[in-house]
């Protein structure tokens, strides 16, 4: 049951033909790196894509916001400018002409308005252009105007309305003027802006749209302006400032942004199948690009297998007629590769096969006479090794007498090998003992030098010192003169501010301030003068100490001079005390190695008359050993006769095998 399997996994792997092996690695390297190469690069470019489209929405996103804050921010100039002109002594009856006037020149020069106007805080409506109002019409009643009161000084801007003069979606502008008399306020229409927001394409589906600020649309393509934003992203969107959103239930990506100036959310959506479609074209190009390339692969390989297999086959054929004994068949196979090389050595192989099976058949013939000789030679040695083994006999008899003179010999080299070593031993002990005595008057001489170097620094610091107490004396006589000129000035501002007292006293209530003031510099005049004189004593107290301290610094450099010349001289001594040392030691080293030498000499001889024992002992049991090989070597030769002529027969037929060959 288990061979089976094992049949058939050899007959599979030895019909898998190396044809078969170099196409299906060659399919595996053309297949999986043009499948690999293509699908990385549909995905790179499908990514790139992406990639783009996502950043012309963002750029799309980005411009609507500048257009926006373009749009805005000139009219919240406007607004804040005209709170500040428009007071209320000018919207009281017929004084409000001149503010009518200008309210209808601005509207005149922005198209994009539906209306510009002011509200009064006594309910009246200046506005332009002139509309046909309700009669119950309260502008104190809107929410324009109720925002702007709540939010003081600052500038409004409402959630899309209906306005109820024009009928139009717009979103309101207002401020409070600076007097809180009423409040300012434009109607911007938002049909400019929708129209710049319905040019947006981002791609070919894709648009964009704008929410306010309380989650209505402000401006869609489909969508009215006005409408709840509700949409399952709505806490997404609302919770960050700026990013992108992406939708798996509808494939698509939202890039958002909040306009600073009004809080609206600007918002581009992008779908993903475009994606795809636009990616499809690179997809179809890479399929083509591999298709072209396994075709070029295919025919590369089919020229690079058949290059290799129909050599390997004339080879096959030759190597076979070959195993039939055909030495005589020309394989001719031309080319420097691996195959040419092959078929080469195939050559030289077949060669050097038909001079082996020349020179086997000569050597045949050789050994066939040659086993004739042997057998003539076997008679004559038979007879020679007889006369041998009686001269081996006589032989054995003397070799056993100088075994036993050795043997005295020996026990005397061995006594004297024992009084030598115990010499060395006494030796090499003296040896150690000089050696550590020359170290120890090395490290008493380091020592000393040490010691010479460390007195040199510490009467080199010693001088430092003096001469920086030296220099702080004369800093301190410094100190002292310029202590004095300050005395000196504290006296003259003392008698200034004294002649400034007097002058200020005849000055009389003019000059008391200044009086108060010349008091003061005559206070500050004398405590310096005191505070002159403390510096001065110390200054005298220092160069006291100072003058001391240089005096210990002579007597320091004196004394560790002197430690210097005492170090120097127990330094000389060591110095001599190493060089005898060291001379000893020098001489005990050679009686040492004289000593060593003759131990090992005598272990020499020592050993030496050991081999010679040995050699003595075994020549005479070699003696023994050869009398009888030589009775053995007879019975041998006789062996011999025999093998010899069974080496002709066997001679004979590998002559007759040889015969198979054709060469």
């Amino acid at each position: 049951m288990e061979r089976k399997p094992k049949n058939m996994a050899r007959k599979f792997t030895f019909t898998l033909t190396i044809r078969r092996k170099l196409i299906f690695s060659f399919a595996l390297i053309l297949i999986i790196p043009s499948i690999v190469i293509g699908m990385m690069s549909y995905q790179v470019a499908a990514d790139k894509m992406e990639e783009e489209i996502n950043n012309f929405g963002i750029r799309s996103v980005n411009m609507l916001d500048q257009i926006i804050n373009d749009t805005i921010d000139p009219k919240i100039h406007d607004i804040t400018y005209f709170s500040k002109q428009i007071t209320e002594p000018l919207l009281q009856g017929g004084l409000q002409a001149p503010i009518r006037e200008r309210l209808k020149q601005y509207y005149a020069l922005h198209s994009e308005l539906v209306s510009v106007f002011v509200g009064t805080k006594d309910g009246v409506m200046i506005q332009e252009p002139i509309q046909k109002m309700s009669a119950d019409y309260d502008p104190r009643n809107r929410p324009w105007y109720q925002e702007a009161i709540a939010k003081k000084g600052q500038v409004i801007i409402t959630e899309p309305y209906v306005s109820a003069s024009t009928g139009k979606v717009v979103v309101t502008i207002a401020k409070t003027l600076e007097d809180n008399s009423g409040v300012i306020a434009i109607n911007l229409n938002l049909d400019n802006l929708s129209e710049i927001v319905q040019q947006v394409k981002i791609g070919k589906q894709g648009y964009a749209f704008i929410i306010d600020q309380t989650g209505k649309y402000l401006v869609h393509p489909t969508i009215k302006s006005g409408t709840d934003f509700k949409e399952k992203w709505e806490d997404e969107l609302f919770a960050k400032k700026s990013g992108q959103i992406k939708l798996d239930e509808s494939n698509e990506f939202i890039a958002f942004e909040t306009n600073k100036v009004t809080g609206w959310k600007i918002a581009g959506n992008m779908f993903s199948s475009e994606i795809q479609e636009a990616a499809q074209p690179i997809f179809t190009q890479t399929l083509v690009v591999i298709a072209v390339a396994l075709l070029a692969g295919t025919i590369l390989m089919i020229f690079v297998i058949l290059s290799i297999t129909k050599p390997l086959k004339r080879l096959i054929k030759a190597s076979r007629t070959i195993s039939e004994g055909d030495l005589t068949e020309t394989i001719s196979v031309n080319g420097e590769d691996e195959i040419g090389l092959l078929s080469q050595s195939f050559q030289q192989m077949q060669t050097n096969l038909r001079n082996l099976i020349g020179q086997v058949g000569f050597s045949a013939d050789q050994v066939a006479a040659s086993a004739e000789e042997l057998t003539a030679n076997a008679d004559q040695t038979s007879k020679a090794t007889e006369q041998i083994s009686t001269t081996i006999q006589l032989l054995a008899t003397g070799v056993e007498k100088q075994f036993h003179s050795v043997e005295e010999t020996s026990e005397t080299v061995q006594r004297m090998s024992l009084g030598v070593e115990q010499m060395a031993s006494h030796s090499e002990e003296v040896t150690a003992k000089a050696i550590e005595a020359s170290v120890k008057a090395t490290e008493g001489s380091h020592s000393i030098q040490t010691a010479v170097e460390q007195m040199s620094s510490i009467n080199h610091t010693v001088k430092k010192v003096a001469s920086v107490i030296k220099g702080l004396g004369e800093r301190s006589e410094e100190i002292g003169k310029i202590v004095d000129v300050i005395a000196n000035i504290a006296t003259q501002t003392n008698l200034l501010a004294l002649n400034a007292a007097i002058e200020a006293a005849r000055a009389g209530e003019h000059g008391r301030g200044f009086a108060v003031v010349a008091n003061e510099v005559r206070l500050l005049a004398e405590q310096s003068t005191h505070s002159a004189e403390q510096v001065d004593k110390l200054i005298m107290s220092i160069q006291e100490e100072t003058n001391q301290a240089v005096h210990s610094m002579d007597l320091a450099t004196q004394e560790a001079e002197e430690g210097i010349n005492l170090i120097n001289t127990a330094g000389d001594s060591f110095e001599l005390i190493q060089v005898t040392v060291e001379q000893v030691t020098a001489q005990i080293q050679e009686v040492t190695a004289a000593i060593k030498q003759l131990s090992e000499g005598s272990k020499e001889m020592v050993s030496s008359m050991e081999m010679i024992t040995e050699v003595a002992e075994t020549a005479a049991s070699s003696t023994q050993e050869v009398s009888a090989s030589t009775e053995e070597q007879l019975a041998t030769m006789e062996e011999i006769t025999h093998a010899a002529a069974s080496l002709a027969d066997m001679a004979e037929e590998l002559q007759g095998l040889l015969t198979k060959f054709k060469i």
